[in-house]
């Protein structure tokens, strides 16, 4: 405390004087003088025009009193949040039934375009029916805006960057067979963020782990990992301290199968809650024909739609898988083949918004995954590319190669001792080869080094066979 001029030395209690600033003081306790004063209640008349303020500091202020200084500021500020169209308040999205949702009451601002005066919107709780792709498909995504009138805006698929300047978003709603599965709602944006937030929401949605893994049954069914998604926004409702990241549930265990839907390329469900791996392929449309005869395998896709937000009790992420749609003479053939069958694979606008998980590969009469030339899973973290998988590296063979198992050897990269055409070319773990000592592999974020000699089952169970060496430094497939 300023010290106080005329401050009597013995005052009594609640009595008030004023400091050489003119701002008055109350005695809380007379005993102890003037450490016992306080600030009085009753009003001062030195106002924030009275008090100097030095400028010299202050990047954004040339003021010299505290009044201007922050009407300075505060002009600036307004500006600042002008310049940027974003979600300012509520707005939250519900389920209410398979097809409808509501958009709670909320406040947002529109600067479209840039150089115009901003404008305030606002709405009540809205209910309104899911619009799905204009393509008829039943599987997808459709972003859920607000327009500078008040009035809910429907996006199916992608949104372009002019879309999210002159609309609101409020978040995503997937459906599966047409029917609401899972919600995504949109982060509070503001200022000079709600540009930069968005465009990551709508474009760098990023997922790890997820695993696809053959279960220990001896049937032709998967399931997979635990991992988590990078949605920027994603968990602000619920943890402002991690916003951006959530956890995804294992679909299945290493003892049940997990369920997914198959698709074809039309994109069309043409079955639900299916849990065996089909031997079946996809030639063209809707037609599904059964694998033999010369045409004994092929390369079906997983994919997982919807966000599976464990805070959201209706969320309901899906595994879809889509039939493959070319046929090879063996499994080692269809693993040779990958990058052109990537390359030749029809695709639509729905499929390529679902987060890629992986390749697997069937061949006709088969039932299990113990036999890796007849059948075989590709996590989608060993693509190089993204969008709805992206391309494979070509196989190179190592068959020529004897001397592994010396010591001093330079490091060979997953070569298998009994298929050496069936080498991982330093990519993902594979289930039923046989590893030696020296064979690297990647596994999750890191890479491994087999110090003992096995057969593969279950990546996590045979721990001991591997030694972590670094990070392996793979991207992650599928947005």
């Amino acid at each position: 405390m300023a010290q106080a001029i005329n401050f009597p030395n013995s005052p009594t209690l609640n009595e008030i004087h004023k400091d050489w600033n003119g701002i008055e003081w109350i005695c809380k306790d007379a005993t102890f003088g003037d450490v016992r004063w306080a600030r009085s209640s009753q009003s001062s008349t030195i106002t924030a025009g009275d008090v100097l303020y030095d400028p010299t500091l202050d990047p954004s202020s040339d003021k010299d009193n505290v009044q201007d200084a922050l009407v300075e500021h505060g002009e600036k500020l307004a500006d600042t949040i002008k310049q940027t169209t974003g979600l300012i308040e509520g707005a939250y999205i519900t389920k209410v039934t398979d097809i409808s949702f509501q958009v709670a009451t909320g406040t947002g601002i529109v600067v479209y375009p840039v150089n115009t005066d901003s404008v305030d919107v606002a709405w009540t709780n809205t209910t309104v029916t899911l619009i799905t792709s204009p393509t008829q498909s039943e599987i997808g995504q459709t972003n859920v805006c607000m327009d500078v009138n008040g009035a809910i805006i429907q996006i199916p698929n992608l949104l372009t960057s002019d879309d999210t300047k002159q609309y609101i978003v409020l978040g995503v709603v997937y459906y599966v067979n047409n029917i609401i599965t899972d919600i995504a709602n949109a982060p509070l944006v503001t200022n000079r963020t709600a540009t930069d937030a968005t465009d990551l929401m709508v474009k760098s949605a990023d997922i790890s782990g997820v695993e696809i893994m053959p279960i220990t049954a001896p049937q032709l069914s998967i399931f997979t990992t635990p991992g988590t998604l990078f949605y920027p926004g994603i968990n602000w409702h619920s943890d402002v301290n991690n916003p951006n990241i959530i956890d995804i549930d294992s679909f299945g265990s290493t003892v049940a199968a997990s369920e997914f839907d198959l698709l074809s390329q039309t994109p069309r469900i043409l079955a639900e809650i299916q849990t065996i791996i089909p031997a079946s392929y996809n030639p063209s449309g809707d037609t599904v024909a059964p694998l033999g005869g010369g045409n004994d395998a092929t390369i079906h896709r997983m994919y997982m739609s919807g966000v599976n937000d464990r805070s959201d009790p209706v969320s309901n992420a899906r595994l879809i898988l889509q039939y493959g749609q070319t046929t090879y003479a063996t499994a080692t053939e269809a693993r040779e083949n990958l990058t052109a069958d990537q390359a030749s694979y029809n695709t639509t606008p729905e499929i390529d918004q679902m987060y890629f998980l992986g390749w697997i590969c069937v061949t006709a009469g088969q039932t299990d995954f113990t036999d890796p030339t007849q059948t075989w899973i590709i996590p989608a973290g060993s693509s190089s590319g993204g969008g709805g998988g992206g391309g494979a590296p070509a196989v190179t063979t190592h068959d020529t190669l004897s001397n592994r198992n010396i010591a001093d050897q330079h490091t060979i990269v997953a070569i298998t001792n009994l298929q050496p055409e069936l080498d991982r070319g330093g990519r993902a773990w594979m289930v039923g080869l046989n590893y030696a000592v020296g064979d690297i592999v990647v596994e999750g974020p890191e890479a491994y080094r087999c110090s003992i000699p096995h057969t593969s089952t279950n990546f996590l169970a045979e721990s001991t066979n591997w030694v972590a060496i670094s990070p392996a430094g793979a991207e992650r497939g599928g947005v």
